[in-house]
């Protein structure tokens, strides 16, 4: 096998004749490749399910809402002086997305 600067030159000059004919194809091939590795990776990610222990964690870290017991005696005892707000609190609670 040669290895002088002339056989180089020359195996370097088909190689980029080739790269220049086929440019369109192995552009096409590169990205297609890249395509197909990015959905497989999505899938992979879409596929996998949480563990019960993340489940559990998640459902007990959300917040609860807590109301203020003396604030609760308050808005009922002024729903019970207040017809007019009764009347108002029962048209909410039958119906809660009316304006």
């Amino acid at each position: 096998m040669k290895l002088d600067k002339t056989y180089l030159l020359d195996k370097i000059s088909l190689l980029a004749a080739f790269v220049k004919r086929f440019r369109f194809i192995i552009v096409f091939a590169i990205f297609s490749t890249m395509y197909g590795y990015i959905l497989m990776q999505v899938n992979a990610i879409d596929a996998r399910q949480p563990s019960e222990k993340k489940i559990s964690d998640q459902a007990t870290a959300a917040p609860r809402t807590k109301v203020d017991p003396e604030l609760a005696e308050k808005i009922i005892s002024l729903e019970e002086q207040n017809v007019q707000i009764r009347t108002l609190f029962n048209q909410a609670r039958k119906n809660p997305f009316a304006e």
